[in-house]
């Protein structure tokens, strides 16, 4: 062997040890991740992880039980890759609110987190309806239904607001898969879909009945809820809504708007923190919150929420 040759195999040898460790590494981060708590830091120390190793993308099981694909170079795939769970806190509130039986629509499913944890919570004898605008984010959907068998789950491939007709979606440069939004911003992944109000797209799916909305459009939950008066004023669900409020100002509104459309409905709200809730009073800002919002006709969800009574 030639002294050029065991260069070559020393570099593959050298190499091929490199791949094992970080595969290893890789590995007992994902599994510390599993039981530590969900926390800021530990997030961090797994996204810097992530962005140096690159893994590729791989079945995973969610900490709710169904199992997805996902891509851990995108960032909310990479969280769901580490820890088996995304927005943990918000999760289990929603998780609280459904049984067997209940009806969970999913607005902004992006590739199924809250669809499929839904679902599993629901059972057969449930529902979930789960809308999504971004073509690619549907495929992935459907495949993580699909691989879970859950019967229970419609996918309706339309973006939501106040009129029907068709419009752009487009992901901000540099923003995660999920961010494809309705508003004016710079991006490069753009399609053009239809434009459904919320009411029409349940009354086509005959859909009665709604218990709790998710709703995580990046800036059209205004416009969404403007589309949705017929499900608040038949259902009065609680709603589990992202708050952004540079987001809603890109699509023409503001959190402002949000709050008085719901409360004008009877609604009290919440921010979503990782150590609790926290009252919403007037004039807060919303840089971008979780919110819960909960009407005092669904006191079932005021208990197990740990509300206490409904306030008039």
């Amino acid at each position: 062997m030639t002294e050029t040759e065991c260069g070559v195999m020393g570099r593959s040898d050298c190499g091929h040890r490199r791949v094992t460790a970080y595969r290893m590494v890789d590995l007992a981060l994902r599994y510390a991740c599993r039981l530590l708590p969900p926390a800021e830091w530990i997030e961090r120390c797994a996204l810097w992880w992530g962005v140096r190793y690159r893994p590729a993308p791989r079945v995973v099981r969610l900490r709710s039980g169904p199992s997805m694909l996902v891509d851990p170079t995108d960032y909310l795939q990479s969280i769901i890759y580490y820890f088996g769970a995304f927005e943990p806190h918000c999760l289990r509130l929603v998780q609280r609110c459904l049984g067997e039986g209940s009806v969970f629509l999913d607005v902004g499913a992006n590739i199924g987190v809250y669809t499929l944890t839904a679902a599993a919570a629901v059972g057969r004898g449930g529902r979930v309806v789960a809308i999504e605008a971004a073509p690619t984010n549907v495929k992935l959907l459907q495949d993580n239904i699909g691989r879970n068998g859950f019967s229970q789950v419609t996918v309706v491939a339309v973006a939501v607001g106040s009129d029907p007709g068709t419009a752009v979606i487009r992901r901000p440069t540099g923003g995660n898969r999920g961010m494809f939004t309705l508003g004016q911003v710079d991006g490069v992944d753009e399609a053009s879909v239809p434009v459904r109000r919320l009411d029409a797209v349940l009354s086509e799916q005959q859909c009665s009945n709604v218990d709790v909305v998710k709703m995580d459009i990046e800036g059209s939950e205004y416009r969404a809820l403007q589309g949705a008066t017929d499900l608040v004023r038949r259902c009065l669900p609680t709603f589990f809504l992202e708050i952004n409020d540079s987001a809603l100002r890109a699509c023409g509104s503001s959190a402002t708007d949000v709050k008085e459309l719901l409360n004008d409905a009877g609604y009290q709200g919440w921010i979503i923190g990782r150590r609790g809730l926290t009252r919403i009073e007037a004039g807060m800002e919303h840089r971008c919150d979780e919110c819960l919002f909960v009407h005092p006709n669904r006191p079932a969800h005021w208990r197990c929420l740990g509300l206490g009574l409904p306030q008039s």
